[in-house]
């Protein structure tokens, strides 16, 4: 085997390896912030994608091994004619595989773009740009559906697609421009509009420069994606290159997995995702440091305060309340300082009897229990910098 078709395999191969590492990151991550019974359609979504990916990566193999890369949109008309028997057999199966290549390549691609307008929706609910979300996810699922009328009816009959002999003609190659353009087109479109919905989010959130800096290059790789596809274009048919294009299928699925999971696999990262119970670092500090309990209070309403809420639907950590929370951290942790240094006064004054009850003198007296958690105080404040956030974007 030549040492370029090695060295294209170890590539494609690494990059199947790390894509799958994404994969399964992600769902580990969703698994411990939101658990199964909580999954949203992206979620689900997700396994679809990894058996997509999984199946790209397989016809790529097959089709540089076991086909050579040789397809019937790159056989000139001399070499065609004088074929044998058993060269249109090679012929014509490395054109099916090819064709199966290109349509699972732009299967894996959609997919991922729907995935990511379902994270999207989590994201941005609640602000103005919510409202694009499902008018884009309608402009990607007609999108494919062109794509897929357009590679099946372009040439008619549909098998003539792999025919070799006779020449079928210039509408019936699997390198046909017309597929390469539409995918194109609507590729570049699609991203463009995916990439304008959490613009605000992002442009209104404020972070750390790490932060910051994280956030703008997953912007970069998502303009890299478009600049993937058109670059495969360009080497197909400006520069005649259409073996090394291959690869651009794969880098641009590989590109593109990074992209849509990376934000979702970033708890990983921080060490109370392993330390702690799965839950995010704010989710986290709001259910520990919830309130003040008093010591009064019965152990079953105890019960239905903390036991109750297991029970409860966990809150999605990716959404902009849960956002806004954690860029805040240090604003919040004032509020809970401030919070507990006010909790002991107020409930030894509570408990404390009054001097004629000490002398032994009888005396009835009302008392007045005022419960006050911080969770209620930093949601109160969520909603503030929420509402006051809103405004500014809007």
């Amino acid at each position: 085997m030549p040492p370029e078709i090695v060295k294209l395999l170890v590539e494609i191969w690494i990059e199947y390896a790390i894509g799958m590492l994404f994969i399964f990151a992600r769902i580990l991550v969703r698994l411990r912030l939101v658990g199964l019974r909580n999954f949203d359609v992206d979620d689900y979504l997700i396994f679809l994608t990894a058996a997509l990916w999984t199946t790209v990566a397989t016809i790529a193999h097959v089709f540089i091994v076991d086909c050579g890369g040789q397809h019937t949109g790159i056989l000139p008309p001399d070499v065609r004619a004088a074929l044998t028997p058993e060269g249109v057999q090679a012929y014509t199966y490395g054109t099916q595989m090819f064709l199966f290549g290109l349509s699972i390549y732009f299967c894996v691609v959609w997919t991922l773009k729907i995935n990511m307008l379902f994270f999207y929706r989590r994201v941005v609910k609640g602000t103005w740009t919510e409202r694009l979300v499902v008018p884009v996810m309608g402009l990607v699922v007609g999108s494919f559906l062109v794509i897929v009328l357009t590679m099946t009816l372009t040439c008619r009959p549909f098998h003539a697609l792999w025919q070799v002999l006779p020449d079928p003609g210039p509408n019936c190659t699997p390198q046909n421009k017309v597929f390469f353009i539409t995918i194109l087109v609507f590729n570049i479109v699609t991203d463009a509009c995916i990439m304008m919905i959490p613009i605000p989010v992002v442009w209104g959130i404020r972070a750390s420069i790490w932060k910051q800096l994280a956030i703008y290059f997953c912007f970069v790789l998502g303009s890299f994606i478009m600049m993937a596809a058109i670059l495969r274009y360009t080497l197909i048919f400006n520069l005649n290159m259409a073996g090394i294009s291959a690869s651009w299928s794969i880098r641009e699925d590989f590109v593109a997995i990074i992209v849509g999971q990376g934000p979702m696999c970033a708890p990983v990262l921080r060490r109370t995702f392993w330390t702690g119970n799965g839950q995010s670092d704010s989710s986290a500090k709001a259910g520990n440091d919830g309130g003040h309990e008093l010591g009064s209070m019965p152990d079953s309403t105890k019960g239905s305060k903390n036991g109750g809420s297991s029970s409860k639907k966990r809150k999605d950590p990716f959404s902009i309340t849960q956002i806004i929370g954690t860029v805040n951290e240090s604003e919040e942790n004032m509020v809970d300082k401030s919070d507990k240094s006010e909790a002991p006064s107020t409930i030894s004054e509570m408990h404390e009897p009054p001097p004629e009850a000490r002398s032994g003198e009888v005396m009835v007296s009302r008392c007045i229990e005022v419960k006050r958690t911080q969770h209620a105080a930093a949601h109160a404040q969520y909603k503030n910098m929420q509402k006051s956030w809103y405004y500014e974007v809007a």
